[in-house]
């Protein structure tokens, strides 16, 4: 399937797209689709992040302050963003691995056969949505989005319950707030 195909299938039809995918035993075919869709996600937003720093490196002209001395121009502010996007698309792709090893070993807990490939085509492509997280507020709903994926897409691949899909997802969010909020207390108790 075509990426634009496999997006709109994904998210417009999910149970039956997870259903019918076919799991191949690489990593290429949903790698070069999460890394697409993240990649079309930063180009907006750097484009976006380029156009309103050239704004305020103008804003900051017109009222006297020079900025040519910080060794700001327009440039430096496109080169900076290029760099930028190549090191976030190697960062998304080791978080593409760990999000999914993540889902493999929760959807263990609860008995799926599934081996780690299957978690990585679920959440990789449960990444579609993403596409759209430049969008202020609505980001929240397309992030929310892409969790319900992630649940059918356990569902139909993993073969657990609804129930189960949910907790595999939900589990870890809860223990890292846990964790991150036991440091935060233990930071404040040593302070005591």
């Amino acid at each position: 399937m075509k990426y634009w195909q496999s997006w709109k299938k994904v998210m417009f039809d999910p149970s039956n797209f997870f259903k019918e995918l076919k799991i191949k035993e690489d990593f290429k075919t949903p790698t070069i689709f999460a890394l697409k869709t993240h990649a079309i996600f930063l180009a907006i937003s750097y484009i976006i992040t380029l156009i309103l720093a050239i704004f305020l490196k103008e804003f900051l002209t017109s009222i006297s302050i020079d900025v040519s001395t910080l060794g700001i121009n327009n440039t430096s502010i496109t080169i900076v963003l290029f760099v930028l996007m190549f090191i976030s698309l190697f960062v998304i792709w080791a978080g593409l691995h760990l999000g999914a090893l993540l889902i493999h070993l929760f959807s263990k807990i609860f008995k799926s056969k599934k081996t780690y490939i299957e978690s990585y085509y679920i959440y990789t492509y449960a990444s579609a949505p993403n596409l759209f997280a430049f969008i202020p507020l609505l980001n929240y709903i397309f992030m929310f989005y892409s969790i319900i994926l992630m649940v059918i897409g356990i569902k139909q691949i993993h073969n657990l319950s609804t129930l189960k899909s949910i907790l595999v997802i939900i589990l870890p969010i809860l223990i890292g707030m846990g964790l991150g909020l036991s440091l935060v207390i233990l930071h404040t108790l040593a302070f005591f």
